[in-house]
């Protein structure tokens, strides 16, 4: 059986921790490109894990035909344009969250994944995490049910101001938050 060929954008934390070691794993996959704009980054990793290559700008393997699949693990701005490149390439694009940090990149994203018949998917693990379980099944137990969630912008200069839920879609706020929150609503399970 012939394997998957991927490449791992953004060597950090994420990659190391989680895709990286996912695809080791999986006899099926080979990391064909590591790529990081930081360069010892990428070339660490094709030391560390002893397969693929270094590249240092993922424009540079857009047009390789035997890469399938890329995981987007790069900083949170650069998620949209990584993404929409690698899916008008026809690449299956798995994605770190957030997707985006601005509303109107959705539109863009979608666009490009339905023109480009490539498959998209988003990281969103926090909603198995056993603290996030835990609190709601505590809550539904009990009968409750959050419905309006205040969240905080650990960079906002006005710490005093909060976002609510459905009233600010697309404010940025703690990675992470967001789901949390919509998980406790009951809309983040699925």
């Amino acid at each position: 059986m012939k394997k998957t060929k991927v490449a791992v954008i953004g060597c950090g934390t994420i990659a190391n921790n989680a895709h990286i070691p996912a695809y080791v794993k999986n006899p099926d996959v080979e990391i064909k490109w590591f790529c990081d704009i930081i360069p010892e980054r990428a070339d660490a990793a094709v030391e560390k894990y002893g397969c693929g290559k270094a590249v240092y700008d993922y424009r540079e393997i857009l047009d390789d035909p035997e890469l399938e699949a890329v995981s987007v693990c790069t900083p949170n701005k650069v998620h949209a344009p990584i993404t929409i490149d690698f899916l008008k390439a026809g690449k299956n694009v798995l994605c770190e969250k957030p997707l985006c940090i601005k509303r109107e990149d959705i539109d863009r994203i979608l666009e490009a994944e339905r023109q480009s018949g490539a498959m998209l998917g988003v990281c969103m693990q926090n909603r198995y995490n056993a603290s996030n379980l835990f609190v709601k099944e505590h809550l539904e137990g009990k009968g409750r049910t959050i419905t309006d969630i205040g969240v905080t912008d650990p960079d906002d200069p006005n710490p005093e101001m909060f976002h609510r839920i459905g009233l600010k879609v697309g404010a940025k706020i703690a990675e992470g938050e967001f789901e949390r929150a919509m998980i406790f609503c009951g809309t983040g399970m699925g």
